[in-house]
């Protein structure tokens, strides 16, 4: 069924109990909700759904990685200790749609957004504007749960770069407000250095979006470092944390 997703049966058991008492058959009824379309424009911000408590959460941290296909396929090489689930997103609008997740995970790892702006009626402003009012709701509503925004890559194709560029600035410039569960992860800096080593970022065979696998792989272990650091509440996060050089002199005390 259509209705009964992946995300649902991570919480719910489909399933009709044993009753001994009963000999006859018994039917199984399922009701469905039909939402309405999901508006180009900016949403409200709709009320949440609450999610069981997860038995695992007192031994395992949990990692949700929200993804589009930049580190979708990459192994993450997180310890045991680690709980990881992977979820593909390939609209950053779709974001409130894995709520659900939320309230049982420790560290969100959110990598999308490029679609958004290259395919759809996106541009950095309005993309921006309504990811920021949907993360304000969310540090309110889950002020134990860190999420960690990995940035746009820049492509082959100018007036995108530049979209890029500006929705990177809004989405850095938003994780220096204080007492915020967020961080801006620079997988530019990470893809930089790796170009001035004479390695290729962009796949000649792609579509002028795709990276090879060189930087995937480094992004991805980046990320499973970051988020180690994060855990361990270092005060060393944020001298190993990746960050463009002008993005770097912007922060406090610079």
């Amino acid at each position: 069924s259509s209705g009964i997703n992946a995300e649902s049966q991570f919480f719910w058991e489909h399933a009709i109990q044993p009753e001994p008492g009963v000999t006859s058959c018994r039917v199984s009824v399922t009701f469905r909700r039909i939402d309405k379309p999901m508006r180009t424009h900016i949403p409200k911000i709709h009320e949440p759904s609450i999610a069981p408590s997860d038995p695992l959460r007192p031994s395992k941290q949990t990692v949700l990685y929200l993804t589009d296909s930049m580190i979708r396929n990459t192994p993450s090489s997180f310890p045991s200790n680690f709980r990881v689930i992977k979820r593909d997103m390939y609209q950053l609008t779709d974001l409130m749609k894995f709520e659900n997740f939320f309230e049982n995970c420790d560290y969100v790892i959110i990598s999308s957004g490029i679609n958004d702006l290259s395919r759809y009626d996106h541009r950095s402003y309005t993309l921006s504007r309504e990811i920021r009012d949907n993360f304000n709701y969310l540090f309110a509503r889950y002020p134990k749960t860190v999420f960690v925004f990995n940035s746009l890559l820049r492509t082959r194709f100018a007036w995108l770069n530049k979209e890029v560029d500006l929705f990177n600035r809004c989405m850095f410039d938003f994780s220096l407000i204080e007492n915020r569960n967020f961080w801006f992860f620079d997988s530019h800096h990470i893809c930089s250095v790796i170009f001035n080593k004479g390695f290729e970022i962009l796949d000649r065979s792609g579509n002028g979006i795709h990276i090879t696998q060189l930087p995937k792989s480094e992004i991805a272990n980046c990320l499973v470092t970051g988020v180690q650091k994060l855990s361990m509440r270092s005060e060393k996060v944020r001298k190993h944390w990746p960050l463009r050089r002008e993005f770097v002199s912007l922060l406090p005390g610079n």
